[in-house]
């Protein structure tokens, strides 16, 4: 019989929010569903209520045949009888405790040897040699949240836990660590359960995405089709996708419509289920900048633009831009010095049509 993760539940704060979750996860195989919103929205919530660290005043949480609460019958199970791993956004380590002891600490019933054997197997899988008597104030933060991991994964928890495990690290950490992360969970095996709300993490190391926005899941699915595919334009500019505008359907012709946005029109793909109006949303990095129309033949919205925003962002460069209505382009900074971009210039803005997603407005 398949085992999974099945829960159902309302957290009620005073004067507050009402945080929401039901979702079902399936914990036979070592997936990671990521849990993706803004700050705020209750994430940090649901994963607390999922671990026994708080109550929900109504609902249940069941694994399998256990159940670990039932707010009807006030039945709640403590954390540590949950066989659970959880990774803080802190890290929590104990800061009397050497590498190897953190690592030692949940191992309690087995033998020494056997405990001996868990620590050191755990110090090569996580590359921590070396560091096994440092204490964590000794070590930086990306050592420090492998020794987390690792005391999470030490005494192999039928569902890991992780909240924000990377937010801590400066950005070349968080991108060697992400890359590891899921190599070492699909080692161990174990199923987990990621809040986050970076998206860069989430594609990375999701396989499935649930959507959380006002206190809860809105949307359900793979971590591509979400953020390419929202429901709601609401949800559109939760995800980040820097252009929402409302159109007006003009025709129909071999699967695409036409659109009139602002003072052009566009071909989008056809969603099926449209009236007079939608939204339509382009993500930055649908559009491509150019100075002359020139390139991918495929490209069937080509948009005279004048630049009227810059934002330098690392590496790449937000765009903003009047085409006719505002539309915002993502490109890389090398690609605004080839191109000699400046604020108030005019150039072409080309938009795919399968780079543009339509949602019915009802």
């Amino acid at each position: 019989m398949s085992r999974s993760l099945d829960c159902d539940f309302e957290c009620r704060f005073k004067q507050g929010p009402v945080i929401r979750a039901a979702f079902a996860l399936p914990t036979e195989e070592a997936s990671v569903t990521v849990l993706f919103g803004p700050s705020g929205c209750g994430k940090t919530t649901v994963l607390r209520c999922l671990a026994g660290l708080e109550k929900p005043d109504t609902g249940f949480i069941r694994f399998g045949e256990e159940s670990w609460c039932e707010a009807a019958t006030q039945v709640h199970q403590p954390p540590q009888r949950r066989t659970l791993g959880f990774v803080f956004q802190d890290y929590a380590l104990f800061p009397n405790l050497s590498v190897a002891g953190n690592l030692a600490y949940p191992l309690v019933g087995i033998s020494k040897d056997e405990r001996h054997r868990r620590v050191s197997a755990m110090i090569a899988l996580l590359k921590l040699e070396g560091l096994e008597h440092r204490r964590p104030v000794e070590l930086s933060g990306g050592q420090q949240q492998r020794v987390a991991l690792g005391r999470a994964l030490i005494h192999r928890p039928r569902l890991l836990l992780m909240d924000e495990p990377l937010s801590a690290l400066d950005r070349p950490s968080q991108e060697s660590l992400r890359r590891e992360l899921r190599g070492i969970l699909r080692e161990m095996g174990i199923p987990a359960l990621l809040v986050t709300h970076d998206r860069n993490e989430a594609l990375m190391l999701g396989d499935r995405l649930l959507l959380m926005q006002d206190g809860g899941i809105q949307q359900d699915g793979l971590p591509a089709e979400v953020f390419t595919r929202p429901r709601t334009p609401e949800l559109a500019q939760a995800l980040g996708i820097g252009t929402v505008v409302r159109v007006r359907i003009l025709s129909r012709e071999n699967g695409l419509v036409r659109v009139a946005a602002g003072s052009v029109e566009l071909l989008a793909p056809d969603p099926g289920g449209l009236g007079e109006y939608a939204h339509a949303c382009i993500r930055g990095e649908g559009v491509a900048v150019e100075r002359e129309v020139h390139g991918d033949p495929t490209t069937r919205n080509r948009l005279r633009a004048k630049i009227v925003g810059m934002e330098p962002q690392g590496a790449l460069v937000r765009l903003h831009l009047d085409c006719g209505f505002s539309l915002e382009a993502l490109v890389t900074a090398w690609a605004c010095e080839d191109l000699n971009l400046r604020e108030g210039e005019t150039v072409m803005a080309m938009v795919k049509a399968t780079a543009i997603h339509l949602i019915p407005v009802w």
